[in-house]
């Protein structure tokens, strides 16, 4: 089972969510931020806002997969 993990990431102008998709072993098999368009919507002043979304795309994304992702949040 692959588990996804919020977390945020920094740039420049602002913090980002982030989710990393982890294989039952723990090892990172992938990551995603927002891009293009829906990063503009998607930065936020501060980390703890950031994080904040990242929780509720992994969890849109582990209830999309139930038989194969499981949110870690």
């Amino acid at each position: 089972m692959i588990t996804v993990h919020a977390t945020a990431k920094s740039f420049a102008d602002g913090f980002v969510p982030m989710i990393t998709l982890r294989n039952a072993k723990g090892q990172c098999v992938g990551s995603r931020t927002p891009q293009g368009d829906y990063r503009a919507f998607r930065t936020f002043d501060n980390e703890h806002d950031a994080q904040m979304e990242a929780r509720l795309i992994a969890c849109r994304v582990a209830l999309r997969f139930p038989e194969l992702i499981k949110a870690a949040v």
